[in-house]
């Protein structure tokens, strides 16, 4: 056995510039999150009649309630709460992205035959 796992790798895809994004939107990048750690793929939305994915972003303040402002010399304290982002893309932005289909529950049933008896 070689210790070799790279033929294992996932393959990635650049495709969301997250500080670019927040920048675009006004936010400067002194206040964008240091540690963007949540990340899940959302519901499908309408957008101006355009069918567009969603991917939810969220940070982790470690419990630090509040910060020293970046922004202020005299490191005045400001609040840091934990944020969540919403970004919309489409099939361009992701090419090959299949949505995950699960499917809705009903009392009484095993619709996915995994025997946990609706647990």
């Amino acid at each position: 056995m070689s210790g070799d796992l790279s033929k294992y790798a996932v393959g990635k895809i650049f495709f969301l510039d997250i500080v670019n994004k927040l920048n675009t939107a006004g936010m400067d990048s002194l206040f964008i999150p240091s540690k963007l750690e949540g990340i899940a793929f959302g519901q499908d939305v309408v957008i101006g009649g355009a069918t567009k994915h969603t991917l939810y972003v969220a940070n982790d303040n470690d419990f630090l309630g509040v910060i020293a402002d970046p922004t202020d010399p005299a490191n005045e304290i400001i609040e840091n709460p934990n944020q969540f982002f919403v970004f919309a893309f489409d099939d361009n932005d992701l090419p090959g992205f299949v949505p995950q289909r699960i499917k809705s529950f009903s009392p009484g049933h095993d619709e996915d035959d995994d025997h946990d008896r609706n647990r």
